[in-house]
């Protein structure tokens, strides 16, 4: 049996060999002088030869799945969206009045009837809190009698801008008369309450019943 090797073109070239044949890139040699059943083994071996794969065939790395954002911080997010969405109403309906327990002076809270001054007076520690003494003042000419108090509280960030993520709020009804054009002393209990807690307290007032004098 003669069998020539593979030319540098590729092609096996030989008195012997009346042909060719081209298999996956690779040059079968079919030869007179060897068997038939050596030739058959031959051919087997080139067809189940396979062909180096390209480097742009090969399967491309699947990208990882991006992290999903942690649960507490989407309520995170979202208890601040509906804050600053109240925050808003609340400025268009009744602005609140916002004062601070480390500076003094006084905000003022819009109502439907005109505006109130809020000041804090005092502030002294009471259980797991704080008692805080406001004094709220009347600039109408009109006389109310009872409200609903809103107050919030929390601490500022290093930006000095409300941390409303640690707000807290509660509603408080009272039944003190506030007269026209008078400042009238209110007591409320902030709990919980830390001292960087107390920094910012937004008062917002609703008023109740109002009573306008009669002239004769």
């Amino acid at each position: 049996m003669v069998i020539w090797a593979l030319c540098k073109n590729g092609t096996a070239q030989s008195p012997n060999v009346w042909g060719t044949m081209t298999i996956r890139g690779w040059v079968g040699v079919v030869c007179l002088a060897a068997s038939t059943a050596a030739c058959d083994k031959l051919a087997s071996a080139l067809q189940g030869a396979k062909a180096p794969v390209p480097e742009s065939a090969k399967e491309a790395p699947i990208p990882q799945a991006t992290t999903k954002p942690d649960v507490q911080t989407q309520l995170a997010d979202l208890r601040l969206q509906i804050f600053e969405l109240q925050r808003r109403v609340s400025d268009l309906e009744n602005g609140a009045a916002m004062v601070s327990s480390e500076e003094p002076g006084y905000g003022t809270a819009r109502t439907q009837f005109g505006p109130f001054t809020v000041q804090i007076a005092s502030v002294t520690p009471y259980l797991d809190g704080y008692r805080v003494k406001l004094t709220n003042g009347n600039l109408t000419s009109a006389t109310f009698k009872g409200a609903k108090l809103k107050v919030s509280w929390g601490p500022i960030d290093m930006k000095d801008e409300v941390d409303a993520r640690n707000f807290h709020d509660k509603e408080i009804g009272v039944t003190d008369t506030f007269l026209a054009g008078t400042l009238t002393p209110l007591n409320v209990v902030l709990t919980p309450a830390r001292p960087k807690d107390i920094k910012a307290i937004m008062v917002e007032i609703h008023l109740n019943q109002m009573s306008l004098r009669v002239k004769r």
